[in-house]
């Protein structure tokens, strides 16, 4: 790159020129974002876990992970209700 010139896409960066923004080739599969989901969850509680078998029984890594696990509860109702509104709004618009 020659002296004073300035890369708008960032260090090593494949974005586009003209600064657009990133677009995947094609979407990912409604099973494999499941599947990012679920292993991500699974990986979480699988650290929390190794912490307090490596950290020991503390009260506190013990509430830390009922509290994600909690969270987790949460979030995952959330979901479910907002994909059942948007199943009820898209029936409610088909012709």
């Amino acid at each position: 790159m020659a002296a004073g010139h300035h890369d708008p896409g960032g260090v090593g960066s494949g974005s586009t020129r003209s600064g657009g923004v990133f677009e995947p080739a094609r979407p990912a599969s409604r099973g494999r974002l499941v599947f990012a989901f679920l292993l991500g969850a699974v990986v979480w509680a699988a650290a929390g876990v190794l912490a307090i078998v490596l950290l020991g029984h503390s009260h506190i890594l013990r509430t830390l992970l009922f509290a994600v696990v909690i969270s987790w509860l949460v979030f995952a109702l959330a979901l479910l209700w907002g994909i059942a509104l948007r199943h009820k709004e898209e029936r409610r618009e088909r012709p």
